[in-house]
Protein backbone atom coordinates (compact mmCIF):
# COMPACT_ATOMS: atom_id res chain seq x y z
CA UNK A 1 0.00 0.00 0.00
CA UNK A 2 1.52 3.29 -1.22
CA UNK A 3 -0.30 6.31 0.72
CA UNK A 4 0.95 9.29 1.63
CA UNK A 5 -2.83 10.07 3.28
CA UNK A 6 -2.33 8.62 6.79
CA UNK A 7 -6.36 8.92 6.73
CA UNK A 8 -7.35 7.43 3.70
CA UNK A 9 -4.60 4.85 4.46
CA UNK A 10 -6.66 3.76 7.80
CA UNK A 11 -9.57 3.53 5.09
CA UNK A 12 -7.55 0.92 2.83
CA UNK A 13 -6.65 -0.93 5.58
CA UNK A 14 -10.26 -1.27 6.96
CA UNK A 15 -10.96 -2.62 3.70
CA UNK A 16 -8.51 -5.56 3.62
CA UNK A 17 -9.21 -5.99 7.16
CA UNK A 18 -12.66 -7.38 5.92
CA UNK A 19 -11.11 -10.10 3.92
CA UNK A 20 -10.05 -12.00 7.13
CA UNK A 21 -7.04 -14.31 6.60
CA UNK A 22 -7.28 -13.91 2.94
CA UNK A 23 -4.32 -11.27 3.59
CA UNK A 24 -1.06 -12.39 4.95
CA UNK A 25 0.59 -9.11 5.44
CA UNK A 26 -0.13 -5.30 5.09
CA UNK A 27 2.73 -3.18 4.35
CA UNK A 28 2.33 0.77 4.25
CA UNK A 29 4.70 2.92 2.47
CA UNK A 30 4.16 6.94 1.75
CA UNK A 31 6.69 7.19 -1.13
CA UNK A 32 6.79 5.23 -4.21
CA UNK A 33 10.40 4.66 -4.07
CA UNK A 34 9.97 3.05 -0.35
CA UNK A 35 7.43 0.64 -2.41
CA UNK A 36 9.53 -0.34 -5.15
CA UNK A 37 12.75 -0.85 -2.96
CA UNK A 38 10.26 -3.44 -0.34
CA UNK A 39 8.62 -4.67 -3.40
CA UNK A 40 11.75 -5.72 -4.83
CA UNK A 41 13.08 -7.31 -0.99
CA UNK A 42 9.73 -8.60 -0.56
CA UNK A 43 7.55 -9.20 -3.91
CA UNK A 44 4.08 -8.23 -3.10
CA UNK A 45 0.92 -9.80 -4.68
CA UNK A 46 -0.72 -6.80 -4.57
CA UNK A 47 -0.14 -2.73 -4.61
CA UNK A 48 -2.48 -0.36 -3.91
CA UNK A 49 -0.48 2.56 -5.54
CA UNK A 50 -1.91 6.04 -4.71
CA UNK A 51 -1.55 8.48 -7.93
CA UNK A 52 0.05 11.57 -6.95
CA UNK A 53 2.88 11.20 -3.88
CA UNK A 54 5.20 13.37 -2.35
CA UNK A 55 8.01 12.30 -4.17
CA UNK A 56 5.95 11.62 -7.81
CA UNK A 57 4.20 13.51 -9.75
CA UNK A 58 1.03 11.53 -11.28
CA UNK A 59 3.18 11.39 -14.64
CA UNK A 60 5.84 9.56 -12.37
CA UNK A 61 3.55 7.66 -10.81
CA UNK A 62 2.33 5.83 -13.75
CA UNK A 63 5.13 5.11 -15.40
CA UNK A 64 6.15 3.48 -12.18
CA UNK A 65 3.51 1.19 -12.55
CA UNK A 66 5.28 -1.06 -14.80
CA UNK A 67 8.10 -1.81 -12.18
CA UNK A 68 5.84 -3.18 -9.85
CA UNK A 69 4.01 -5.35 -12.61
CA UNK A 70 7.43 -6.41 -14.47
CA UNK A 71 8.07 -7.25 -10.02
CA UNK A 72 5.04 -9.79 -10.08
CA UNK A 73 2.40 -7.96 -8.57
CA UNK A 74 -1.02 -6.74 -9.55
CA UNK A 75 -1.65 -3.29 -9.02
CA UNK A 76 -4.47 -1.15 -8.25
CA UNK A 77 -3.87 2.49 -9.63
CA UNK A 78 -5.94 4.84 -6.82
CA UNK A 79 -6.84 8.07 -7.15
CA UNK A 80 -9.63 10.94 -6.35
CA UNK A 81 -9.52 12.48 -10.18
CA UNK A 82 -12.19 10.90 -12.67
CA UNK A 83 -9.22 11.34 -15.48
CA UNK A 84 -9.64 8.91 -18.41
CA UNK A 85 -6.56 9.71 -20.25
CA UNK A 86 -4.51 9.10 -16.89
CA UNK A 87 -6.76 5.53 -16.63
CA UNK A 88 -5.81 4.57 -19.92
CA UNK A 89 -2.12 5.76 -19.09
CA UNK A 90 -2.34 2.98 -16.29
CA UNK A 91 -4.20 0.35 -17.91
CA UNK A 92 -1.43 0.60 -20.58
CA UNK A 93 1.24 0.24 -17.82
CA UNK A 94 0.01 -2.87 -17.13
CA UNK A 95 -2.26 -1.81 -13.96
CA UNK A 96 -5.51 -3.73 -13.22
CA UNK A 97 -7.64 -1.12 -12.85
CA UNK A 98 -7.95 2.77 -11.78
CA UNK A 99 -10.20 3.18 -9.18
CA UNK A 100 -11.93 6.42 -8.06
CA UNK A 101 -10.63 6.75 -3.92
CA UNK A 102 -14.73 7.03 -3.34
CA UNK A 103 -15.37 3.84 -4.82
CA UNK A 104 -12.68 1.35 -3.31
CA UNK A 105 -14.44 -1.41 -1.21
CA UNK A 106 -13.35 -4.52 0.31
CA UNK A 107 -15.13 -6.29 -3.13
CA UNK A 108 -12.78 -4.62 -5.55
CA UNK A 109 -9.32 -5.61 -3.31
CA UNK A 110 -10.94 -8.68 -3.03
CA UNK A 111 -11.23 -9.38 -7.22
CA UNK A 112 -7.61 -7.83 -7.43
CA UNK A 113 -6.02 -10.63 -5.12
CA UNK A 114 -8.43 -13.27 -7.45
CA UNK A 115 -6.28 -11.44 -10.53
CA UNK A 116 -2.82 -12.09 -8.65
CA UNK A 117 -3.73 -15.90 -7.48
CA UNK A 118 -4.79 -16.22 -11.36
CA UNK A 119 -1.38 -15.03 -12.64
CA UNK A 120 0.61 -16.53 -10.14
CA UNK A 121 3.07 -19.17 -11.73
CA UNK A 122 2.51 -22.63 -9.96
CA UNK A 123 5.47 -23.52 -7.57
CA UNK A 124 7.76 -26.28 -8.77
CA UNK A 125 6.10 -28.89 -6.61
CA UNK A 126 2.89 -28.60 -7.66
CA UNK A 127 3.50 -28.77 -10.37
CA UNK A 128 5.75 -32.21 -10.50
CA UNK A 129 2.59 -33.53 -8.31
CA UNK A 130 -0.28 -32.55 -10.87
CA UNK A 131 1.41 -34.13 -13.47
CA UNK A 132 2.44 -37.09 -11.15
CA UNK A 133 -1.08 -37.79 -10.34
CA UNK A 134 -2.92 -40.83 -11.85
CA UNK A 135 -6.31 -39.35 -13.75
CA UNK A 136 -9.46 -41.47 -12.99
CA UNK A 137 -10.28 -43.85 -15.47
CA UNK A 138 -13.78 -43.19 -17.39
CA UNK A 139 -16.46 -45.59 -15.90
CA UNK A 140 -19.44 -46.70 -18.37
CA UNK A 141 -23.06 -47.10 -16.87
CA UNK A 142 -24.28 -46.20 -13.56
CA UNK A 143 -21.86 -46.70 -10.83
CA UNK A 144 -22.42 -49.77 -8.65
CA UNK A 145 -23.41 -48.93 -4.93
CA UNK A 146 -25.90 -46.68 -3.19
CA UNK A 147 -25.24 -43.24 -3.79
CA UNK A 148 -27.10 -41.50 -1.31
CA UNK A 149 -26.97 -41.83 2.82
CA UNK A 150 -24.84 -40.05 4.66
CA UNK A 151 -21.96 -38.89 4.73
CA UNK A 152 -19.14 -37.65 7.13
CA UNK A 153 -16.42 -35.06 6.86
CA UNK A 154 -16.91 -31.33 6.49
CA UNK A 155 -19.28 -31.93 3.69
CA UNK A 156 -21.86 -33.69 5.85
CA UNK A 157 -22.19 -30.42 8.00
CA UNK A 158 -25.38 -28.69 7.23
CA UNK A 159 -25.70 -25.35 5.85
CA UNK A 160 -26.49 -21.95 7.97
CA UNK A 161 -30.19 -21.96 8.06
CA UNK A 162 -32.18 -18.37 7.54
CA UNK A 163 -32.45 -18.30 10.94
CA UNK A 164 -28.59 -18.38 11.72
CA UNK A 165 -27.32 -15.26 13.14
CA UNK A 166 -24.21 -15.10 11.18
CA UNK A 167 -26.78 -15.12 8.10
CA UNK A 168 -29.22 -12.48 9.98
CA UNK A 169 -26.03 -10.23 10.23
CA UNK A 170 -24.70 -10.71 7.04
CA UNK A 171 -27.93 -9.29 5.58
CA UNK A 172 -28.17 -6.86 8.07
CA UNK A 173 -24.99 -5.08 7.31
CA UNK A 174 -24.73 -2.91 4.52
CA UNK A 175 -22.66 -2.66 1.78
CA UNK A 176 -19.14 -2.59 1.77
CA UNK A 177 -18.77 -0.07 -0.46
CA UNK A 178 -21.08 2.11 0.98
CA UNK A 179 -19.46 2.24 3.98
CA UNK A 180 -16.49 2.85 2.35
CA UNK A 181 -18.23 6.10 0.68
CA UNK A 182 -19.35 7.40 4.16
CA UNK A 183 -15.82 6.62 5.22
CA UNK A 184 -14.40 8.73 2.65
CA UNK A 185 -16.95 11.40 3.10
CA UNK A 186 -16.10 11.47 6.44
CA UNK A 187 -12.68 12.22 5.93
CA UNK A 188 -13.56 15.14 3.46
CA UNK A 189 -16.40 16.42 6.46
CA UNK A 190 -12.99 16.09 8.58
CA UNK A 191 -10.63 18.05 6.00
CA UNK A 192 -13.54 20.28 5.78
CA UNK A 193 -14.32 21.26 9.93
CA UNK A 194 -10.64 21.61 10.12
CA UNK A 195 -10.60 24.36 7.27
CA UNK A 196 -13.71 26.04 9.08
CA UNK A 197 -11.50 26.16 12.13
CA UNK A 198 -8.85 27.72 10.65
CA UNK A 199 -10.76 30.35 8.74
CA UNK A 200 -12.36 31.02 12.40
CA UNK A 201 -9.41 31.72 14.11
CA UNK A 202 -7.87 34.16 11.60
CA UNK A 203 -11.23 35.69 11.38
CA UNK A 204 -10.11 36.24 15.55
CA UNK A 205 -7.12 37.44 14.69
CA UNK A 206 -7.80 39.61 12.42
CA UNK A 207 -10.32 40.97 14.42
CA UNK A 208 -8.04 41.33 17.49
CA UNK A 209 -5.51 43.22 15.15
CA UNK A 210 -7.91 45.56 14.42
CA UNK A 211 -8.97 46.19 17.96
CA UNK A 212 -5.45 47.08 18.97
CA UNK A 213 -4.83 49.43 15.96
CA UNK A 214 -8.35 50.97 17.21
CA UNK A 215 -6.48 51.43 21.20
CA UNK A 216 -3.42 52.78 20.06
CA UNK A 217 -5.12 55.02 17.84
CA UNK A 218 -7.31 56.29 20.79
CA UNK A 219 -3.91 56.80 22.70
CA UNK A 220 -2.29 58.76 20.10
CA UNK A 221 -5.31 60.96 20.23
CA UNK A 222 -5.33 61.34 23.82
CA UNK A 223 -1.95 62.46 24.19
CA UNK A 224 -2.17 64.88 21.59
CA UNK A 225 -5.21 66.62 23.14
CA UNK A 226 -3.05 66.36 26.69
CA UNK A 227 -0.67 67.87 24.81
CA UNK A 228 -2.65 70.45 23.38
CA UNK A 229 -4.11 71.35 26.64
CA UNK A 230 -0.46 71.95 27.74
CA UNK A 231 0.35 73.93 24.75
CA UNK A 232 -2.73 76.09 25.54
CA UNK A 233 -1.62 76.66 29.40
CA UNK A 234 1.54 77.61 28.81
CA UNK A 235 0.32 80.55 25.94
CA UNK A 236 -1.90 81.97 28.47
CA UNK A 237 0.81 82.39 31.31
Amino acid sequence: MVEDDPVYARILRGHVGRLGGRVAEVVHVERVVDGLKRHRAEPADLVLLDLTLPDSPPAETLRRVGDFVRGGAVVLVLSALDDPEAAATARAAGALEYVDKAKISAERIEQALDSAAAEAPAAPGEAAEHAAAPRPAPTSGPASGPTSGPTSGPAAQEAPGHDDPRVLAAQLAPPVHVVGRLEVAAQHLGHLALHRQLLLQLLLLVMLVLLMQMLLMKAICNVKLHMWHINCWCVKM
